[in-house]
């Protein structure tokens, strides 16, 4: 027997389903990218934020299951975890640190912060537009150009990258190697100063610097001092070879410094004029 042919409107009908389906999701053409006519790219944007705003009560109310699954897993350990066991956790600037906790540490209450929207766009595209849109706002509050170039991440620029960080990762194993011999390393002058002195700076707020002994943190500080005059000399003219702390040269036609008691007045330094 040959078999039933498909309704005519069951095709249709298909199409309805998934276009209610999609409008109670939130979900719209401009989702996919997808353009029914000639429009901007703001217009875009603004029909994507919209189909996610319809699912703002879906969001609060995972945020709110995911606080109670953490919230029961916390009392399940205050409950069972009789003996210590190791963990790891993120400690102070993202750093796993192993801890031994068990249920009496949190016995005393605790109490869990779940949030969501806090973070830039997952599309990599995304990301590098909103960090370029705050790019002025991060340099107005101290954000090195090179930093925000590692948070784009491309892919391309990897070796130009790899170049600005280079100085950043010499400078860290001259402070490892200093705080392991627990010896002075001074800086040398053929070296890239100005994002050597970079990392110089954020060292000295990490909390690494922070618990070193004072002896340390003393030649630390000596090391940044010296690189210091040694990026000052390389910016004047004429700078380049003297020693840190070293007297800058003479400019031309200056006088030069005071003689014995009774000498004549010295010299000016410099070609002597025509008479």
């Amino acid at each position: 027997m040959a078999p039933m042919a498909m309704p005519a409107a069951f095709g249709e009908l298909l199409q309805l389903v998934s276009g209610g389906i999609d409008a109670m999701a939130g979900v719209n053409d401009s989702m996919f990218g997808v353009q029914q006519r000639e429009q901007s790219g703001f217009s875009m944007q603004y029909a994507t934020n919209q189909g996610n705003m319809i699912r703002r009560r879906l969001f609060n109310k995972y945020v709110r299951l995911v606080e109670s699954i953490y919230k029961a897993y916390l009392n399940l350990v205050r409950k069972h975890w009789t003996t210590s066991r190791t963990i790891l956790v993120l400690g102070k600037e993202k750093r796993f640190e192993a801890k031994s906790i068990k249920g009496s540490d949190i016995d005393g209450g605790f109490d869990i912060v779940v949030e969501y929207g806090a973070s830039l766009s997952l599309d990599p595209t995304s990301r590098r537009e909103e960090i370029l849109t705050l790019s002025p706002l991060f340099e107005k509050a101290g954000v090195q150009p090179n930093t925000l170039l590692g948070l784009m991440k491309l892919n391309d620029l990897d070796s130009l990258y790899d170049r600005t960080q280079l100085a950043k990762d010499r400078q860290k194993e001259t402070f490892e190697e200093m705080i392991e011999q627990n010896l002075y390393i001074p800086p040398r002058q053929m070296q890239d100063h100005p994002n050597m002195l970079q990392f110089c700076y954020e060292f000295v707020m990490t909390s690494e610097f922070k618990y070193l002994n004072p002896e340390q943190q003393v030649l630390i500080e000596q090391h940044i001092k010296e690189r210091e005059q040694i990026a000052a000399q390389m910016q004047t003219p004429g700078g380049m070879g003297q020693e840190p702390g070293a007297a800058p040269p003479a400019p031309e036609g200056a006088l030069a410094g005071p003689g014995p008691a009774g000498a004549p007045p010295p010299a000016p330094v410099g070609p002597i004029p025509n008479t």
